[in-house]
């Protein structure tokens, strides 16, 4: 009797503690969604977001089509990114990133060397038209702006205490 009430007590917190962890999962992958400018789409079942363009000379707002099922921006392209992306890694990893052209094949090729990632073929062309026309950089930042007026610590190189080591 004890162990069974110790057993559903134990099922009942670790349900609590899931449930806790997912809503800060949701809570901070909304958070990204809203900081992109995504989030009236993706939580409304829109297919449509008006987003500012990332022309620095045009003010006007445009529509953008998202993708339901990944969150990219539908345009030409779209199902080879789908295809060659999405298998390995969650399509916020793109969206959330801006990277130039060179930028993306930079990252591709890193792929390729480092994540045993295959060779795409006619479709890197593709791939990278698709990256470079709806995920580039904003006003040439790239994933942040530089910092500045940055107060570095310095740090003292001390003689090691060995006293502390001893037993």
């Amino acid at each position: 009797m004890y162990k069974t009430r110790s057993l559903v007590g134990l099922l009942i917190i670790t349900a609590i503690i899931l449930s806790i962890c997912v809503y800060f999962y949701n809570f901070d992958h909304l958070h990204l969604l809203k900081k992109n400018g995504l989030n009236d789409s993706l939580m409304t079942g829109k297919k449509e977001s008006k987003v500012k363009t990332t022309n620095p000379s045009s003010t006007e707002n445009t529509k953008i089509k998202i993708d339901d099922a990944s969150g990219f921006i539908i345009d030409t392209g779209l199902e080879e990114v789908r295809a060659n992306c999405l298998g390995c890694h969650s399509s916020l990893l793109i969206t959330q990133n801006r990277a130039t052209r060179d930028g993306w094949l930079s990252t591709i090729r890193w792929m390729q060397e480092t994540q045993n990632f295959w060779e795409l073929g006619d479709n890197e062309t593709i791939i990278l038209d698709y990256l470079a026309r709806n995920y580039s950089p904003q006003k040439g930042i790239g994933r942040r702006a530089n910092l500045k007026n940055v107060q570095w610590s310095s740090f003292e190189k001390k003689p090691l205490d060995y006293r502390l080591w001893k037993e």
